[in-house]
Formats: C-alpha cells, sequence, structure tokens
C-alpha cells in the first residue's frame, strides 16, 4: 500500500506525492509485473473528490487504481507534516511503514556539485528501501504449489490410471526466463496448485535430463520455451500449453483442457496402458 497526499486545493497537486507516484509506476510496478500478492494502491487524504483523483489519474497515465481516505482510516499512521508515507499491509491488515527516501552516495553529492556548484540535500525521493521491503513481505506469502512427483512417465501414467486422474507434465530448461516464470510465478500459486493437485499426477522434467530428453524428442517439444502437457493415461495428448502464461491465463488453460469431453471419457481411462510406446 503506497500513501501519498495533495495539500488541501486538489488542483495543486504536491510535487513530492506526485514524484513518489511517478516512482511507484516505475519501481514497484516494472519490478513487480505478474505479482498476484502484491496490490499497488496509492491513497490521498486531503479531500474526498473522486472526481480529482481521476483526473490526476488520467492525466499522468497511471497504471494503478487511486484511492481517498474518505473515512480517515489512515490517520493514526500517519506524521504531522503529512509527507508522503509508504506502507506495507500483510494479509491480517498489519500495516509495516517503509522509507520511502535514501541517503545520497557521497559520489552523488560531488558529482553534482562538480556539475552545478551546489550541495545536494541528504537525502532523495526513492523506493529502493520500499521493493526490498516488499520482497521481504512476499516471501512470507503462502504458496500453494504444485505437487511434482518424482517420477518416470511410464510409472507417472500408471498412477494416474489407478488414481482416476490425468497426466501433467511440463518439460522445461531452467536457464530461460519462461521457464523460471513458470516455476516461481505459476507453480507456486495457491490455486493452480490446488486444482493441479487434485487432478493431475504431476511431473516435472528438465529437457537436458534422461528422461525430459527423451520426452522432448518423443513429442517434438520445442527447446527455446516450456511445454505443458496434459495427457491420458495411455499416453497420448489432450491438451497442449507452449510458453508461459500468467497464472489466471495458465489456470484457465488447463481447466479448459482437462475438461473436454474426450479428456473425461471414463471408458478411454479405464483402457490406458501404464506403459505406452516411445
Amino acid at each position: 500500500l503506497a500513501r501519498t497526499t495533495l495539500p488541501a486545493n486538489p488542483r495543486v497537486a504536491c510535487a513530492r506525492s506526485i514524484g513518489l507516484l511517478n516512482l511507484v509506476e516505475k519501481e514497484i510496478l516494472d519490478r513487480f509485473q505478474g505479482e498476484e500478492d502484491l496490490v499497488v494502491l496509492p491513497v490521498f487524504t486531503r479531500y474526498n473528490n473522486k472526481q480529482e483523483v481521476t483526473r490526476l489519474a488520467r492525466q499522468y497515465r497511471y497504471r494503478f487504481p487511486l484511492a481517498i481516505d474518505k473515512n480517515k482510516q489512515l490517520a493514526p499512521l500517519l506524521d504531522r507534516d503529512a509527507s508522503p508515507r509508504i506502507f506495507v499491509v500483510d494479509r491480517e491488515g498489519i500495516a509495516t511503514s517503509l522509507p520511502g527516501t535514501r541517503a545520497y552516495t557521497a559520489e552523488e553529492r560531488d558529482a553534482y556539485k562538480k556539475r552545478t556548484g551546489k550541495n545536494l540535500p541528504p537525502e532523495r525521493l526513492s523506493l529502493e528501501p520500499a521493493v526490498a521491503g516488499i520482497r521481504e513481505a512476499l516471501e512470507h506469502v503462502p504458496a500453494g504449489k504444485i505437487d511434482f512427483r518424482p517420477l518416470m512417465l511410464a510409472e507417472a501414467l500408471d498412477r494416474a490410471r489407478k488414481e482416476a486422474k490425468q497426466v501433467l507434465v511440463t518439460c522445461y530448461l531452467p536457464w530461460y526466463a519462461s521457464s523460471q516464470y513458470l516455476l516461481k510465478k505459476v507453480f507456486t500459486r495457491a490455486q493452480v496448485g490446488e486444482y493441479c493437485n487434485e487432478r493431475f499426477v504431476c511431473l516435472l522434467l528438465d529437457m537436458q535430463e534422461k528422461e525430459g530428453a527423451r520426452l522432448q524428442k518423443r513429442f517434438n517439444l520445442p527447446f527455446s520455451e516450456p511445454t505443458t502437457l496434459i495427457l491420458h493415461p495411455d499416453g497420448s495428448i489432450i491438451y497442449r500449453i507452449d510458453g508461459a502464461l500468467p497464472p489466471a491465463e495458465w489456470l484457465s488453460r488447463i481447466t479448459e483442457g482437462s475438461s473436454t469431453p474426450d479428456a473425461l471419457d471414463p471408458a478411454r481411462t479405464q483402457r490406458g496402458s501404464s506403459h505406452p510406446h516411445d
């Protein structure tokens, strides 16, 4: 939760607050793009005029919502000088204040004085300390995670047949950013883990290792991006997703693929072989 203020006259925006909002654009949204566990919400405390706040958002083309502190709930957390403040609020509503400035380094002060002949103030507006605080807070957010089993594909297909499930297998190469995105931002989501663990026997295979390399050849998978397959217990492909998608979109595609009439055919599951041909 980023909090800022405007002066009593809402048409004269506080330069410091606008500066903070501009930094939120660059240093928070860009660094945490796709992070579903983080909501950025600047709150204006000096007035209740939604139209002025909406006009401000349009003027500066902010990509995040703006709110007003209509019931003055933030008042107990604020300093008397009403300078911009930044808070991280956890899921239980506990707020932790984060610094919104950082000290200039000696090199920065010297360079500025050489260039202008003037001294820099001791601190400058920065969200670097806040970014560090947000990262630390996100590490404590509980994650559901897909339960990837340490099985060969033949074993997973046999297990799926016995458990009346399908097999979900993701083949990847660890150094690709799209693979890292799936591993860190998609497969760790509680909703994703809950859905997949209930319906699939899940495998995660590195294509540079033996089983992953075998599947890459068998299904002609690209090395340039991760591929997720939903398989029948007979080893045939029900559905395929190439590349990385945002968590909600990835889960929607998986839900769609695993719910097709052919995918739910119980007769096909019963006659599935536990040892498919390569």
